[in-house]
């Protein structure tokens, strides 16, 4: 997969979560626990993730590397340096940013497109499902959520600031039992699915 498709294909993901919401502004953290959400699902449901990106353990929670750097315009940590996908996502979004850190809080939908041709029917099924679990919650309320996962909790001793990030192994996103437990996402996956998605994840199948 390209990267031009797969920024693409991150765009069209947070596109997506907007029009389903049916909102014109969101702010970025809620955003992208729901990016992060949806490629959990995904990658438990079939092996992989929706948006190609590292997992990333950051002190506010876990959350999608190249997604999240594309919502704050990001352009020393964006893998297209030619900053194609951060002019593409000025042309939709308005931002305002937090005074003391400059990083995109609130995200303001300008020229919000409905073309979510990248993207399979079986990704956007699970993020229907995502916003049908998630989408009415607080952001504080989700964040707690999110805070629960032990691929996150394994990393948060050494997330003493918002300067920090650790990469999250998918071996403990495999093992964690947290959706299993939620009483809408365990119809769509169980523990033999869970194994199998991880042999087809590690090239064990």
């Amino acid at each position: 997969m390209n990267l031009n498709f797969r920024n693409k294909k991150r765009l069209q993901v947070i596109n997506y979560i907007f029009n389903k919401l049916n909102e014109q502004e969101l702010s970025k953290e809620f955003v992208i626990k729901l990016v992060y959400l949806a490629d959990k699902l995904f990658l438990l449901k079939y092996g992989c993730t929706i948006t190609s990106d590292k997992l990333m353990a950051f002190k506010r929670g876990p959350a999608c590397s190249q997604t999240l750097a594309i919502l704050d315009m990001d352009k020393d940590h964006v893998e297209d340096k030619e900053d194609k996908v951060i002019d593409t996502f000025k042309n939709v979004y308005d931002v305002t940013k937090r005074p003391h850190t400059k990083k995109v809080h609130t995200l303001f939908a300008k020229n919000l497109p409905d073309n979510f041709s990248s993207l399979s029917k079986n990704e956007m099924d699970i993020i229907d499902i995502i916003i049908e679990r998630f989408g009415k919650l607080s952001y504080n309320e989700l964040s707690n959520y999110t805070h629960s996962f032990n691929e996150w909790k394994k990393h948060e001793d050494a997330l003493l600031d918002d300067t920090i990030a650790e990469e999250i192994d998918c071996k403990d996103v495999f093992e964690d039992k947290t959706f299993l437990n939620d009483e809408l996402l365990s119809k769509y996956i169980d523990e033999e699915t869970i194994q199998n998605s991880a042999a087809i994840y590690y090239g064990d199948f």
